[in-house]
């Protein structure tokens, strides 16, 4: 007779989604969008397997969020202290397994740095258009599945270029004033709400997640 003493085999945790949120200085729009997909993420239980990074192409390394940006999250209970500006870099690109840039000029400065994360890099809001048009069909099973079909939908002749051009990025609120960065803030809510779903949803269907927040008054 063998006694097997040997510890018994533990199944190993899946690995966390990367996420990392691309845009050029990292002070307004980028930590803007981390935020808010984190508090949706958040507030519709989804957020234990999804790691939420943030990066600018022209970073200063070290620089705090624009405070009129914190200002118009505050507005909406997010929490906005703690941001740190980091530079992007090959290294972070390599390590997401999804990208999202806040305009088309970081989405080609991440496929320079990395030709390979083509494919899982999308502007924010082309990447919320596909997910609206891919709701009510088949599910893929995982995070990186989901992306690689929304990369294949944006392939199609119908879906692939309806935000040519400078449709697809997020208002840059640079030296507006505290009403512009207001209004970029209450448009990354509504997009970070639809990209929430698609991080939260289940073969079963969508997750509910909390809508935006209403605007003060």
């Amino acid at each position: 007779m063998v006694i097997d003493l040997s510890p018994p085999t533990l199944p190993q945790a899946a690995a966390p989604f990367r996420v990392l949120v691309v845009s050029d200085r990292s002070t307004a729009r980028g930590p803007a969008v981390q935020r808010l997909l984190g508090a949706h993420l958040r507030a519709g239980g989804g957020h234990a397997d999804v790691v939420l990074g943030c990066a600018g192409v022209t970073a200063g390394a070290g620089d705090p969020m624009h405070p009129d940006t914190a200002r118009a999250l505050a507005e909406l209970d997010v929490d906005a202290g703690g941001h740190v500006a980091r530079r992007l870099t090959e290294r972070r690109v390599a390590q997401a397994d999804l990208v999202l840039t806040v305009s088309r000029d970081q989405l080609r400065a991440v496929t320079e740095l990395r030709p390979d994360a083509a494919r899982r890099t999308f502007p924010l809001l082309e990447l919320a258009r596909l997910a609206a048009a891919a709701e009510g069909g088949p599910t893929p099973p995982t995070l990186r599945a989901r992306v690689t079909a929304l990369d294949a939908l944006r392939a199609l002749p119908t879906r692939g270029n309806g935000g040519a051009g400078d449709a697809d990025d997020v208002d840059d609120p640079a030296d507006g004033g505290f009403a512009r960065h207001r209004r970029m803030v209450r448009g990354v809510d509504v997009v970070t709400l639809q990209v929430a779903r698609l991080l939260m949803v289940s073969s079963a269907g969508p997750v509910p997640v909390a809508a935006p927040a209403a605007p003060a008054v």
